[in-house]
Order: structure tokens, then sequence, then C-alpha cells
């Protein structure tokens, strides 16, 4: 064997099959990495644009014939499209309230049965939570309470924060400046804040909450909690579609409000700002449990069927200046 030192190539002299000596060069100086030195080139197999040009010009059974020659699948025409539940349409399973809050004896029927139900309700929430903590292992309802008191207050707030404008600047207009539309464009501009709402509230309960607020100014104020928030149920959907899961939690809220309505005109229309009413009310909850990144939000109210119904709110509108000199004439 002899070493070339200035090309570091290695001759050997092999005897050939016809009877001489030929000289081997081997162009790698250790032959232990020749295979990986090799497999450093690929042989890539480039695009025939010229096929991809008459491609366009080939009928339905050449276009057949071509894939099942190249071993391509025909693709399937998909017409479905992407949807994407935020929050379900209603409440899955309201809770019955007892009538005015009242608990009967147990020695009576009322109360026996009264008494029953209560405690199916109790064991089925007990399981929901038991099914909750799958998605949320950390949740603790009397944390929970805590963090639904704030979402109930902020909710509400956040519906009258558009509303800021002070409702003394609607009280001295005269009817001359009502006439001015500019002015009461300005007036009328206030909008609540959509973005926390959204924040605070699910889709479902965004169009209820914000039904005919619009032209209208509102101060809400809570005043004190009468009673601590008590769970009252839990709901958790069945698991047959895993990423579709909600959990839905209605909790008891006794608390003391002020609530005053206004129209563009500055008038008062409900309410009062000066007197609290208390307020007894049934508040659902809802999480998309499936979603990492889900937050309980505001759902939606339950009306019991005895609670009494609501004062109506006193309509206003514009007079027409004929109908004012009209009104004003003397009967002939």
């Amino acid at each position: 064997m002899v070493v070339d030192q200035q090309s570091q190539f290695q001759f050997f002299r092999k005897e050939s099959w016809l009877g001489g000596w030929a000289v081997v060069v081997q162009k790698h100086y250790n032959q232990k990495w020749r295979k990986h030195r090799g497999e450093k080139v690929f042989k890539i197999k480039l695009p025939d644009f010229e096929e991809f040009r008459q491609g366009n010009n080939m009928s339905p059974d050449e276009m057949r014939s071509y894939m099942k020659e190249k071993g391509v699948v025909p693709s399937r025409p998909w017409n479905e499209r992407p949807m994407y539940l935020s929050c379900t349409s209603g409440i899955i399973e309201p809770y019955i309230p007892p009538e005015k809050d009242e608990k009967y004896s147990v020695v009576s029927k009322a109360g026996a049965k009264q008494k029953y139900e209560w405690g199916k309700k109790k064991f089925s929430s007990h399981q929901a939570v038991k099914s909750l903590r799958v998605f949320e292992e950390e949740f603790d309802v009397s944390t929970f309470l805590d963090e639904a008191s704030k979402i109930y207050v902020d909710a509400h707030k956040a519906l009258c924060e558009g509303h800021k404008q002070s409702v003394n600047t609607h009280v001295g207009i005269n009817q001359s400046l009502i006439q001015n539309k500019e002015l009461t464009a300005n007036l009328c501009c206030s909008r609540y804040d959509e973005d926390k709402l959204h924040r605070l509230v699910t889709d479902h309960c965004y169009s209820e909450l914000c039904y005919q607020t619009n032209l209208k100014t509102m101060h809400w104020d809570m005043v004190e909690t009468l009673e601590r928030p008590r769970m009252v149920n839990c709901f958790v959907s069945p698991e047959e579609d895993f990423h579709d899961t909600f959990g839905q939690i209605t909790v008891r809220f006794h608390t003391l409000q002020k609530l005053a309505v206004y129209d563009r005109f500055g008038r008062l229309i409900y309410g009062s700002e000066d007197a609290s009413k208390r307020v007894l009310e049934y508040v659902v909850f809802e999480k998309q449990l499936s979603n990492q990144y889900g937050t309980w939000k505001l759902h939606s109210k339950i009306i019991p069927k005895w609670a009494p119904t609501k004062d109506q709110p006193i309509p206003t509108r514009a007079i027409k200046l004929e109908e004012t000199q009209a009104a004003a004439a003397p009967a002939s």
C-alpha cells in the first residue's frame, strides 16, 4: 500500500482477474464513514411542470387514470363549515325556586315533598360538582360564590358605564332645545361598554341584557348584601361530546339595590336614585369546561311564576310644535 501525502489518497495494488495487477484508488481516507458520507446526498425528484400544465386540460377519464397511476387518492369536496359554540341557548336544567322562598313544615304533605325535592336536587348538584372537578381540579364552592358576586356586580356596572353623563345636564332642557337634533344626538350617544360586557356575560345573555337600552341613561348601585349568595343548583352537560362540555351553576342573590332609568330627554321613566329596593334573584352562571381558557360568565336569570309583576316604564315621546299649538288653541 502506498499513501500519497499531498492528495491523501490510498493506492492499493490488487491482482486482476486477467492475471495482472491493477491500482485501486480510494478517495476516502477513513473508510469507516464512507457510507454516511454517501447518505448525505439525496436524490430529489423535481416536479414536472409540463404535467401540471397538461393537468388542467385533462379529461375526467385521463385524470382518473393519471391519479391511479401515481397512487393519489382523489379529494372529497366538503361543504361543511366550522362552527364554534361559545355558550348554550338557554338553561339546561332550570331550577324551580320554592314559592316566595318559604319553608313548609316537615310534618305536612307539602313540607315532605319540598324536603324530598331539596334532597334530590342537592344529591344531583353534588354529583355535578364532582364532574366539574374533572375539568377544574381546584374548584371550590365558597371561592366561586365570591367570584360570582363580583361578576354579577361588574356586569351591571358595565351596562351603565356608557351612561355616565350626569342627569343634571338633561333636566334643564326646555322644549326649544329638545328640537335641536344635534344636541339630542349628543345626549343620546352614550352606550354601554361592549368589550367588558362580552368578558363578563355570554352571547345568550348579552342580547337579553342590552335589550331596549338604546337612547336611555341608567344608574345602578348595589347598596348591600342582605344574605350571603348561595348555590342552589349545579349541572354539567353529559360527556358524550368531550369537546363541548358546559357547566351551569344557579346562585341565589338577596340584595338591596338602586335603579333609575332616564329617557333621552332626561325624564325619569323607571325606579329612583334615592329609594333602595330588596331584590331576590336566581342567577345562572355558565362556563365552557372543555375550553382551557374558559371563564365563568353571567348566562341567564330564573324568574319564577309566583314573582310579582314589575312596574312598566312610563313611555315618553317628542311632541311636535303643531300638536302643541293645536292643543293650546281654544275650541271654537
